[in-house]
């Protein structure tokens, strides 16, 4: 036992005094193309990562025997770990990447189903502007939880194999009135 405790941390010496490459210079070009029209590019983007757009809000909702929201007020409002589908409103969203901007977390996570209600007018071009119209928004009275989400819940970390809904909802969806 001590002679391979041994031999393993004579192999991480060595490697320390091996001297690593540097880092590639950092490139000229921007990583996302600039946004001059928000609404279509949010559309694009939000669709390319499997979000669903809903346009007949009453015939989506017909397919949920439980839906719970952020409005306490809203009638036979089921409890969250119950529910078919949570429906949640949204900061802003993000043109440049397709992202929703919520300030709710167990409605936006735990049931399979997510929507989001929003208007076009909530649209940011990109990140930078996200993050300042949070700042302005909260003006250093953050809100407990803000969460970036970026299409359904995904993740391929075993064998490289995507799961959809491992760690939130298995569909995203998004009504713009």
């Amino acid at each position: 036992m001590n002679a391979a405790r041994e031999n393993i941390l004579n192999r991480v010496r060595a490697a320390l005094q091996l001297e690593g490459a540097a880092p590639a210079a950092p490139s000229a070009v921007a990583p996302f193309t600039p946004v001059t029209n928000p609404l279509p590019r949010f559309r694009d983007e939000f669709i390319a990562l499997r979000g669903e757009l809903i346009e007949d809000l009453s015939a989506f909702l017909a397919g949920f025997p439980k839906i719970t929201s952020d409005d306490a007020a809203v009638p036979g409002n089921a409890a969250v770990h119950e529910a078919d589908l949570g429906i949640t409103g949204c900061e802003c969203l993000i043109a440049q990447t397709g992202t929703i901007v919520v300030s709710t977390r167990a409605i936006s996570v735990l049931p399979p189903v997510h929507l989001v209600i929003a208007r076009p007018d909530q649209i940011v071009p990109d990140l930078a502007a996200a993050f300042e119209f949070l700042r302005h928004r909260y003006d250093g009275r953050w809100p407990d939880a803000i969460s970036f989400i970026t299409g359904p819940s995904r993740t391929a970390d075993i064998e490289k194999i995507l799961v959809m809904g491992a760690h939130g909802p298995k569909r995203l969806a998004l009504h713009l009135a």
